[in-house]
C-alpha cells in the first residue's frame, strides 16, 4: 500500500468516526438538551442562560456549568447560544458529567 493509500484510509476512518460521534452528541429539536456554560463559574450561570432562553431545567449534576433543559420553543437552541451557552448537545454527551450528585428539578 502506498503512502497516499494509507493517508486516504486514515482520513476516511477519521471522517467516518467523527461523523458518527458528532451525530451521537448533536441535540435534537424538541427534545431535552445539555447546556454547557463556563465551567469556572457557579451553577447560577447555566441556570441564567436557560432562563434567558425561556427553558425549563430538568436536572443538573456534579459540574456547575452543565444542566439539562427543555423548551417547547422551536428556536430554543439558538436562544441558548444567544444567552451565552458555550455548547449545546444531546444529554447523552453530558451523561458522565451529570452521573454524580444528580439533582432532579421539578
Amino acid at each position: 500500500m502506498s503512502k497516499a493509500d494509507w493517508l486516504f484510509t486514515i482520513g476516511f476512518f477519521l471522517f467516518a468516526c467523527g461523523g458518527t460521534a458528532l451525530s451521537a452528541i448533536s441535540p435534537v429539536k424538541g427534545e431535552a438538551v445539555a447546556v454547557w456554560a463556563n465551567p469556572f463559574t457557579d451553577s447560577s450561570d447555566v441556570y441564567r442562560i436557560i432562563s434567558a432562553a425561556d427553558g425549563e431545567i430538568i436536572r443538573s449534576g456534579k459540574w456547575s456549568g452543565i444542566a439539562v433543559a427543555t423548551s417547547a420553543d422551536p428556536d430554543f437552541l439558538a436562544r441558548l447560544y444567544k444567552a451565552g451557552a458555550l455548547f449545546v448537545s444531546s444529554p447523552i454527551a453530558a451523561s458522565g458529567c451529570l452521573a454524580l450528585n444528580i439533582q432532579e428539578m421539578s
